[in-house]
């Protein structure tokens, strides 16, 4: 059936409630994107940087009626929580966790009849929805494990983690492909250094999508590597193994290097694509 529903586990994924009439001036001034410009239940793949200009977190921001929706990596809720509690001082919100609330899916496919608590509607078509699973319907296609994180691969969506936190400036994360940067909004956590970046740097180090053929399961921060000298030219920022075999990945790698030499990771040949000229 060419367009069966595929519901696919988001786990990964937890969500920060901040609510309160001071919530869109707060936010405005902690993350990269400019909030003003989203309308109710709209959304927008932002990030939270700190003063060196590194992401420490980044996701989905929905505008909700009483404030915004926050969907970022589960095991950074708690940072993120503590972070913004922190700068929050007199300022008129109220931050949650709402993870636990309702299971989080990506969805793709005929979404019709889909009935769920609520839904975004990301970049690059990725679909997340809040329901809980005794209402989804039975005779979708569902997936679990590293489909989720192959997804992401796949549409060139870097989520940080844990893992991978405070490591890349938004440039390298081509979080300015995906709209999750302003640079005309004014002050936030961060914001020197993405803007000298846009306007007066030139970005060396940019994602780029890996696959390999063999069978390998290497760790994010695993080095890039040229083939012909083993010099580290990149870190991978992220892997998932493919269904029918092999594996696929995301990479900050720099630019000169993928247009004139091979590159491998552990030994094994990878081939190498641009996710910015998606």
């Amino acid at each position: 059936m060419p367009n069966q529903l595929t519901i696919i586990s988001a786990n990964p994924l937890g969500v920060i409630s901040v609510i309160g009439d001071d919530a869109q001036s707060f936010l405005q001034g902690q993350s990269t994107p400019d909030l003003r410009r989203l309308g109710v239940d709209h959304c927008v793949f932002g990030a939270f940087c700190n003063a060196q200009g590194r992401v420490i977190a980044n996701g989905w921001f929905q505008r909700m009626e009483e404030g915004f929706r926050l969907v970022i990596s589960r095991d950074l809720i708690a940072l993120v929580i503590k972070r913004l509690k922190m700068y929050a001082l007199r300022a008129k919100v109220v931050i949650n966790d709402e993870s636990d609330a309702s299971p989080l899916w990506l969805i793709k496919g005929n979404q019709a009849d889909l009935s769920c608590a609520w839904k975004i509607e990301g970049p690059m078509g990725l679909n997340l929805v809040a329901a809980n699973s005794a209402l989804l319907p039975s005779d979708a296609h569902f997936l679990h494990g590293e489909a989720f994180q192959l997804s992401l691969i796949q549409a060139g969506i870097p989520l940080v983690s844990e893992k991978t936190r405070e490591r890349f400036i938004p440039h390298m994360l081509s979080m300015d492909v995906l709209g999750g940067l302003s640079f005309d909004k004014g002050c936030y956590t961060g914001q020197e250094i993405v803007t000298r970046t846009q306007f007066l740097g030139k970005v060396k180090r940019t994602l780029h999508r890996l696959a390999c053929d063999d069978n390998i399961h290497p760790e994010s921060g695993s080095p890039v590597k040229a083939s012909s000298s083993e010099e580290p030219v990149g870190e991978l920022f992220s892997w998932s193994l493919m269904p029918g075999g092999g594996g696929a990945g995301l990479a900050v790698i720099r630019n000169e290097a993928v247009e004139e030499i091979p590159l491998q990771i552990e030994g094994y040949p990878v081939e190498v694509s641009s996710v910015a000229g998606d």
